[in-house]
């Protein structure tokens, strides 16, 4: 908007010679100096946008994580060429002015090598050409055929344990830690209980017949995720399951929604685009390309 409407009311000013009325022989030096002070306001506003946004933006989902490194990448690489082609404008405008008018037009081939650069770092990523749910559908196909347990889990605690609890369940558990690990899997992605709105780990561990403890000691140190993290990852590659199995073709969103187990549809769809980098619908759309 500032970008938009700042050179928009600029340029009508210079047109209706507001400056040479105001500023006489120094007027064009007051418009270079404003055009400098715009594009620098836009630059220093830039900058602050994107360390909340985008560069210092975490997320406790493993492929959401995964997609906000490669967005930061490409973000920076943008930032940097618009950055190149704001010193390049400045830097005609200084050099015309000198020359007795403001132009933006000397060095204007640098703005061309900038963007063939950025082109050819588009065509030849293979990363940026995919969509992102063949990236989510392949991590889920590989995890079970190379091994019984998801990728979520890790056989090395994670965090240091301190506690006496459970230090002496890491003992009891260190020899059937990965039994756990598959229990979990096949009891959520064959039997599908997340569907269950509501399901807690006081759920899943009746279910399994295993102790709250056992199972809050492992999402604690062994899971890359926390367990609501887990349930709400589940939640969506079930979703994305029914998706491609062709389930909205006589069902609403809505009822997606509940039949994954949410509660509510703005709750699905914010950990739609958690998960998956996408709306659902941008999702479906690609999904049918």
């Amino acid at each position: 908007f500032y970008h938009f409407l700042l050179p928009v009311l600029l340029i009508i000013l210079n047109k209706i010679n507001f400056f040479k009325i105001l500023f006489f022989d120094n007027s064009q030096n007051v418009f270079l100096l404003l055009i400098i002070l715009l594009y620098s306001f836009y630059v220093v506003r830039t900058i602050s946008l994107l360390k909340v946004n985008v560069w210092k933006k975490l997320s406790a989902i493993e492929s959401a994580e995964k997609q906000n490194i490669e967005l930061k990448k490409w973000v920076t690489l943008l930032f940097i060429a618009f950055s190149l082609m704001w010193i390049r404008l400045i830097t005609s405008l200084i050099v015309s002015n000198n020359n007795g008018e403001v132009s933006d037009n000397i060095f204007f081939w640098i703005n061309s090598v900038i963007w063939f650069f950025v082109f050819v770092k588009i065509v030849t990523n293979h990363k940026l050409l995919t969509s992102y749910y063949s990236i989510i559908s392949k991590e889920k196909k590989i995890d079970f055929n190379r091994k019984k347990y998801s990728n979520n889990w890790k056989i090395k605690p994670l965090t240091d344990i301190t506690n006496k609890q459970d230090l002496q369940l890491s003992l009891n558990l260190r020899d059937n830690i990965v039994v756990i690990f598959e229990e979990i899997d096949a009891a959520i992605y064959e039997n599908n209980f997340f569907r269950v709105s509501g399901f807690s780990i006081v759920d899943l561990a009746n279910k399994l017949n295993i102790p709250k403890s056992h199972l809050a000691y492992v999402f604690k140190y062994h899971s890359k995720l926390s367990f609501s993290d887990f349930k709400k990852k589940a939640r969506i590659n079930d979703c994305i399951d029914l998706v491609q199995s062709n389930y909205l073709k006589q069902n609403t969103f809505e009822s997606l929604a509940k039949e994954v187990g949410f509660s509510t549809y703005n709750t699905f769809y914010t950990s739609f685009k958690e998960v998956t980098g996408k709306a659902p619908n941008q999702y479906i759309l690609e999904l049918e390309k």
